[in-house]
């Protein structure tokens, strides 16, 4: 699952690395502009602590701003906007692996062509898992 970080931008894949280092269990990954990152993890809540780490206190715990979620769904699409549209018109993208983002925020369109996202207040990451 480390290959998952590697999606990442290599300024941020430390921290990635320790998020996904152990994925047994991880289902999801929360990120909302300015207020604790999460992990849900066989079934319980986690915050992320700013090394990645998953942790059970709020204190310290890692927070993205508007701007760095923006820039992170950039990165995810290639910064090539157009050639994920249609997934992004409806609220998601799909990653390397069948893992899938989830998005929230505003959309610029321009005669039914997106030209830009802004103000991303929300990114969910829901990861692939084997149903047996």
């Amino acid at each position: 699952m480390n290959g998952l970080a590697s999606l990442f931008p290599k300024s941020e894949q430390a921290f990635w690395q320790v998020v996904f280092r152990n994925v047994e269990g991880l289902t999801e990954v929360r990120l909302r502009a300015q207020k604790p990152a999460l992990a849900y993890r066989n079934g319980k809540e986690y915050f992320l602590g700013p090394d990645g780490r998953f942790t059970a206190t709020l204190h310290g715990c890692r927070q993205f701003s508007a701007q760095e979620l923006s820039g992170l769904l950039l990165h995810l699409c290639k910064y090539s906007l157009y050639a994920y549209e249609e997934e992004l018109r409806e609220g998601y993208l799909t990653l390397e692996g069948g893992h899938r983002l989830g998005v929230a925020g505003q959309i610029a369109m321009d005669h039914g062509r997106i030209q830009n996202v802004r103000n991303v207040a929300f990114l969910n990451f829901r990861l692939a898992s084997q149903i047996m």
